[in-house]
């Protein structure tokens, strides 16, 4: 299980102005944060036979995907993740959210026979690490007990222990969508005519008139790492 506190933006002037931030710097229409708390994995597997829990991990929720992006910020403990590698629904919004169907789960477990790597590879987030999940992605999370040897992991001094982390979820609106949109156009034609470029007037902070300005040529890939 997992105690969860809601809406921490309005509650703790911190964390409002982090989510402030976010706002500003991917022009999504609300933040909302979550404080998550999740028990530690004991190793122990519970007795009641209609649990499906052999001790090993602790998890609050079942798989599942979010209508908004994701940004998890681990605070303490850790938490092994499991995201998908492809969306259920791209660029979902509130209207589209749904449970995932058994066919869906089946391919997110890659257990639907297809040559796709269904997930990505699982990631433990530790105390300061930070995951950004898209909106429409399958994931879940549990803590592990300290006994179970993860790919690529040695060091587990917080294995097993409690996990707390903050999970800001990124409303977006029509603005970022179509941002979103012409950003991806610009860079599909960037790749599709990598020698074109567009041409910018380049100015040394502080200078001005027509003469202060080098005119210089810039690739169609740069430009898309522009705000817009």
């Amino acid at each position: 299980f997992s105690l969860v506190f809601n809406n921490l933006q309005d509650r703790w002037r911190p964390v409002q102005h982090l989510a402030q931030k976010l706002e500003e710097e991917v022009l999504c229409s609300t933040t909302s944060v979550n404080l998550y708390f999740t028990p530690g994995a004991t190793g122990v597997a519970n007795p009641n036979p209609q649990r499906n829990d052999d001790g090993k991990h602790s998890a609050g929720f079942e798989a599942h995907w979010d209508w908004m992006d994701v940004m998890v910020f681990q605070i303490s403990g850790e938490k092994l993740w499991s995201v998908a590698s492809t969306p259920i629904v791209p660029l979902s919004n509130r209207d589209l959210k749904r449970k995932p169907t058994l066919e869906e789960m089946e391919r997110y477990r890659g257990n639907d026979g297809s040559a796709h790597e269904p997930r990505f590879r699982d990631v433990l987030l530790r105390p300061g690490d930070v995951l950004y999940i898209p909106r429409g992605f399958i994931h879940n999370a549990s803590t592990v007990s300290s006994d179970i040897l993860l790919p690529g992991i040695q060091d587990r001094q917080n294995g097993g222990k409690p996990s707390l982390h903050l999970t800001f979820g990124l409303e977006h609106s029509c603005k970022s969508l179509m941002q979103s949109v012409l950003h991806e156009v610009i860079h599909m034609f960037g790749i599709e005519y990598p020698t074109l470029g567009i041409a910018l007037r380049k100015r040394k902070c502080g200078t001005s008139g027509a003469g202060a300005a080098e005119l210089v040529n810039v690739g169609w890939l740069d430009v898309s790492q522009y705000p817009l």
